[in-house]
Protein backbone atom coordinates (compact mmCIF):
# COMPACT_ATOMS: atom_id res chain seq x y z
CA UNK A 1 0.00 0.00 0.00
CA UNK A 2 1.49 3.12 -1.19
CA UNK A 3 1.87 6.47 1.02
CA UNK A 4 -1.04 7.69 -1.82
CA UNK A 5 -3.42 5.26 -0.74
CA UNK A 6 -2.87 6.04 3.16
CA UNK A 7 -3.31 9.32 2.89
CA UNK A 8 -6.88 8.99 0.92
CA UNK A 9 -8.19 6.21 3.20
CA UNK A 10 -6.99 8.63 6.37
CA UNK A 11 -8.90 11.41 4.54
CA UNK A 12 -12.12 9.45 3.75
CA UNK A 13 -12.47 8.08 7.36
CA UNK A 14 -11.83 11.57 8.80
CA UNK A 15 -14.43 13.06 6.61
CA UNK A 16 -16.68 9.98 7.52
CA UNK A 17 -16.53 10.60 11.44
CA UNK A 18 -16.92 14.30 10.60
CA UNK A 19 -19.79 13.80 8.71
CA UNK A 20 -21.36 11.25 11.07
CA UNK A 21 -20.84 13.61 14.46
CA UNK A 22 -22.70 16.29 12.11
CA UNK A 23 -25.37 13.84 11.87
CA UNK A 24 -25.67 12.84 15.44
CA UNK A 25 -25.38 16.23 16.94
CA UNK A 26 -28.67 17.45 15.02
CA UNK A 27 -30.26 14.03 16.45
CA UNK A 28 -29.25 14.83 20.02
CA UNK A 29 -26.92 11.77 19.92
CA UNK A 30 -23.60 13.19 19.44
CA UNK A 31 -21.15 12.94 22.17
CA UNK A 32 -20.68 17.08 22.02
CA UNK A 33 -24.54 17.47 21.87
CA UNK A 34 -25.46 19.79 24.69
CA UNK A 35 -27.94 19.20 27.30
CA UNK A 36 -29.75 22.09 29.73
CA UNK A 37 -29.50 20.15 33.15
CA UNK A 38 -30.58 21.33 36.61
CA UNK A 39 -31.38 19.57 39.48
CA UNK A 40 -31.50 20.65 43.66
CA UNK A 41 -31.73 19.18 46.95
CA UNK A 42 -33.51 20.48 50.19
CA UNK A 43 -32.00 20.52 53.64
CA UNK A 44 -33.92 21.93 56.99
CA UNK A 45 -31.25 24.45 58.17
CA UNK A 46 -32.03 24.03 61.94
CA UNK A 47 -29.83 20.71 61.96
CA UNK A 48 -27.29 22.70 59.98
CA UNK A 49 -24.66 25.30 61.54
CA UNK A 50 -21.93 24.80 59.58
CA UNK A 51 -21.69 24.36 55.37
CA UNK A 52 -18.44 22.63 54.01
CA UNK A 53 -18.18 23.34 50.19
CA UNK A 54 -15.22 21.38 48.12
CA UNK A 55 -15.00 21.68 44.40
CA UNK A 56 -12.91 20.66 41.44
CA UNK A 57 -13.38 23.01 38.62
CA UNK A 58 -16.94 24.86 39.15
CA UNK A 59 -18.47 28.30 39.42
CA UNK A 60 -19.81 28.39 42.88
CA UNK A 61 -22.69 31.10 43.35
CA UNK A 62 -24.14 31.36 47.40
CA UNK A 63 -26.82 33.27 48.10
CA UNK A 64 -29.53 34.45 50.54
CA UNK A 65 -33.21 33.74 49.97
CA UNK A 66 -36.18 34.30 51.14
CA UNK A 67 -37.54 30.50 51.58
CA UNK A 68 -37.00 28.43 54.87
CA UNK A 69 -34.86 25.43 53.18
CA UNK A 70 -31.73 25.50 52.44
CA UNK A 71 -30.87 24.58 48.86
CA UNK A 72 -28.11 23.05 47.22
CA UNK A 73 -27.90 22.35 43.34
CA UNK A 74 -26.46 22.94 39.68
CA UNK A 75 -28.05 24.17 36.49
CA UNK A 76 -26.20 24.70 32.60
CA UNK A 77 -25.29 23.25 29.49
CA UNK A 78 -23.77 20.01 29.88
CA UNK A 79 -22.47 17.99 26.83
CA UNK A 80 -23.23 14.42 26.26
CA UNK A 81 -19.65 13.72 26.74
CA UNK A 82 -18.87 15.07 30.39
CA UNK A 83 -22.27 13.39 31.41
CA UNK A 84 -20.00 10.84 32.98
CA UNK A 85 -17.01 13.40 34.11
CA UNK A 86 -18.29 15.23 37.14
CA UNK A 87 -20.20 14.16 40.52
CA UNK A 88 -22.05 16.63 42.61
CA UNK A 89 -23.04 15.07 45.63
CA UNK A 90 -24.42 15.83 49.40
CA UNK A 91 -24.86 14.85 52.65
CA UNK A 92 -24.57 15.55 56.26
CA UNK A 93 -22.69 14.65 59.04
CA UNK A 94 -23.71 16.24 62.58
CA UNK A 95 -24.57 19.78 62.17
CA UNK A 96 -22.60 20.02 59.04
CA UNK A 97 -23.39 19.74 55.78
CA UNK A 98 -21.08 18.42 53.07
CA UNK A 99 -21.09 19.53 49.28
CA UNK A 100 -18.73 17.76 47.35
CA UNK A 101 -17.66 18.38 43.55
CA UNK A 102 -15.57 16.37 42.07
CA UNK A 103 -14.20 15.70 38.43
CA UNK A 104 -13.57 11.92 37.89
CA UNK A 105 -10.95 10.11 36.24
CA UNK A 106 -11.37 9.17 32.94
CA UNK A 107 -9.25 9.27 29.57
CA UNK A 108 -10.25 13.07 28.02
CA UNK A 109 -9.66 13.44 24.53
CA UNK A 110 -10.72 16.81 24.46
CA UNK A 111 -10.08 18.35 27.44
CA UNK A 112 -11.09 22.14 26.21
CA UNK A 113 -14.30 21.38 26.83
CA UNK A 114 -15.62 22.41 30.10
CA UNK A 115 -18.71 21.82 31.65
CA UNK A 116 -21.00 25.33 31.28
CA UNK A 117 -22.80 25.10 34.65
CA UNK A 118 -23.04 26.91 38.10
CA UNK A 119 -23.15 25.14 41.99
CA UNK A 120 -25.85 27.09 43.41
CA UNK A 121 -26.27 26.87 47.50
CA UNK A 122 -29.27 29.17 48.35
CA UNK A 123 -29.25 29.73 52.47
CA UNK A 124 -32.10 31.53 54.13
CA UNK A 125 -31.65 34.46 56.12
CA UNK A 126 -30.28 33.45 58.97
CA UNK A 127 -26.40 33.08 60.76
CA UNK A 128 -24.65 29.89 60.44
CA UNK A 129 -21.68 29.70 62.47
CA UNK A 130 -19.11 28.88 59.54
CA UNK A 131 -18.93 28.49 55.72
CA UNK A 132 -16.03 27.10 54.11
CA UNK A 133 -15.11 26.83 50.50
CA UNK A 134 -12.52 24.98 49.21
CA UNK A 135 -12.24 24.75 45.06
CA UNK A 136 -9.01 23.89 42.34
CA UNK A 137 -10.69 25.97 39.71
CA UNK A 138 -13.52 28.02 41.02
CA UNK A 139 -14.75 31.76 40.10
CA UNK A 140 -17.09 32.20 43.50
CA UNK A 141 -19.73 34.87 44.00
CA UNK A 142 -21.13 35.32 47.67
CA UNK A 143 -24.18 37.72 48.59
CA UNK A 144 -25.65 38.60 51.16
CA UNK A 145 -25.14 35.59 53.27
CA UNK A 146 -24.98 35.89 57.44
CA UNK A 147 -22.07 33.32 58.59
CA UNK A 148 -19.86 34.09 61.90
CA UNK A 149 -16.96 32.96 60.23
CA UNK A 150 -15.72 32.64 56.33
CA UNK A 151 -13.16 30.48 54.86
CA UNK A 152 -12.15 30.74 51.20
CA UNK A 153 -9.84 29.22 49.28
CA UNK A 154 -8.95 28.35 46.28
CA UNK A 155 -5.87 27.46 43.70
CA UNK A 156 -6.99 29.59 40.54
CA UNK A 157 -10.33 31.47 40.05
CA UNK A 158 -11.46 34.86 40.87
CA UNK A 159 -13.93 35.57 44.53
CA UNK A 160 -16.49 37.98 44.45
CA UNK A 161 -18.21 38.88 47.53
CA UNK A 162 -21.31 41.42 48.45
CA UNK A 163 -22.90 42.24 52.06
CA UNK A 164 -21.20 39.32 54.08
CA UNK A 165 -19.89 40.20 57.14
CA UNK A 166 -17.49 38.81 60.72
CA UNK A 167 -14.10 37.08 60.54
CA UNK A 168 -13.70 36.49 57.16
CA UNK A 169 -10.38 34.32 55.82
CA UNK A 170 -9.97 34.11 51.92
CA UNK A 171 -6.79 33.06 50.16
CA UNK A 172 -5.56 32.27 45.91
CA UNK A 173 -3.01 31.24 44.22
CA UNK A 174 -3.54 32.71 41.22
CA UNK A 175 -6.94 34.89 41.20
CA UNK A 176 -8.74 38.47 41.59
CA UNK A 177 -10.61 39.67 45.02
CA UNK A 178 -13.83 42.02 44.74
CA UNK A 179 -15.20 42.52 47.85
CA UNK A 180 -18.25 45.45 49.17
CA UNK A 181 -19.10 45.28 52.74
CA UNK A 182 -21.19 47.23 54.94
CA UNK A 183 -18.20 47.77 57.64
CA UNK A 184 -15.66 46.17 59.18
CA UNK A 185 -16.85 44.69 62.71
CA UNK A 186 -14.47 41.16 62.68
CA UNK A 187 -11.38 40.30 61.01
CA UNK A 188 -10.58 40.17 57.04
CA UNK A 189 -7.75 38.88 55.98
CA UNK A 190 -7.11 38.29 52.12
CA UNK A 191 -4.71 37.15 50.52
CA UNK A 192 -3.32 35.93 46.74
CA UNK A 193 0.05 35.18 44.91
CA UNK A 194 -1.08 36.45 42.06
CA UNK A 195 -3.70 38.71 41.70
CA UNK A 196 -5.39 42.30 42.48
CA UNK A 197 -7.71 42.81 45.52
CA UNK A 198 -10.09 45.64 45.46
CA UNK A 199 -12.06 46.27 48.71
CA UNK A 200 -14.98 48.85 49.15
CA UNK A 201 -16.75 49.46 52.23
CA UNK A 202 -19.98 51.70 53.25
CA UNK A 203 -18.26 52.71 56.00
CA UNK A 204 -15.68 52.41 58.66
CA UNK A 205 -17.79 53.21 61.43
CA UNK A 206 -14.51 52.32 64.34
CA UNK A 207 -10.89 52.26 64.97
CA UNK A 208 -9.44 49.36 62.66
CA UNK A 209 -5.75 47.96 62.48
CA UNK A 210 -5.15 47.45 58.80
CA UNK A 211 -2.18 45.89 57.24
CA UNK A 212 -1.91 46.23 53.32
CA UNK A 213 1.22 44.97 50.89
CA UNK A 214 2.28 44.59 47.64
CA UNK A 215 5.32 43.06 46.52
CA UNK A 216 5.09 43.82 42.51
CA UNK A 217 1.98 46.37 42.72
CA UNK A 218 0.41 49.73 43.71
CA UNK A 219 -1.53 50.20 46.53
CA UNK A 220 -4.26 52.81 46.94
CA UNK A 221 -5.22 53.14 50.66
CA UNK A 222 -5.75 56.92 51.19
CA UNK A 223 -9.34 56.78 52.21
CA UNK A 224 -7.74 55.08 55.70
CA UNK A 225 -5.55 57.82 56.11
CA UNK A 226 -8.35 59.20 58.87
CA UNK A 227 -9.32 56.00 60.24
CA UNK A 228 -8.18 55.74 63.83
CA UNK A 229 -6.31 52.83 64.89
CA UNK A 230 -6.30 50.62 67.60
CA UNK A 231 -4.40 47.23 68.80
CA UNK A 232 -7.74 45.94 70.04
CA UNK A 233 -9.28 46.83 66.64
CA UNK A 234 -10.53 44.16 63.85
CA UNK A 235 -7.74 43.51 61.56
CA UNK A 236 -7.76 44.50 57.79
CA UNK A 237 -4.82 42.14 55.98
CA UNK A 238 -4.27 42.64 52.50
CA UNK A 239 -1.38 40.90 50.92
CA UNK A 240 -0.67 40.43 47.35
CA UNK A 241 2.53 39.14 46.11
CA UNK A 242 2.02 40.52 42.50
CA UNK A 243 -0.87 42.64 42.24
CA UNK A 244 -2.65 45.86 43.40
CA UNK A 245 -4.60 46.44 46.13
CA UNK A 246 -7.28 49.38 46.63
CA UNK A 247 -9.11 50.22 49.52
CA UNK A 248 -12.13 52.51 49.43
CA UNK A 249 -14.73 53.85 51.30
CA UNK A 250 -18.06 54.95 49.95
CA UNK A 251 -18.99 57.82 52.18
CA UNK A 252 -15.51 59.39 51.34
Amino acid sequence: MNLRTVLFSGIGLLSTGIVGNIALFFFGTSPFHSTWEEHYEAYDPSLIDHVNIDADVASISIHSHDQDDILVGYEGNVMNIQQTEYDLSTHMDENTLYITHKHKPSVQLFGFFNADYDIDVYLPDILFESVSITSSVADIQLHAVQAEHWSIATEVGNVNASMIANTIDAKSEVGNFEFHLSDLNEDLTIQTEVGNINVIFDELSGAIQSSVSTTVGLTQINDLEDVASESNAPQLELRSEVGNISVSINNN
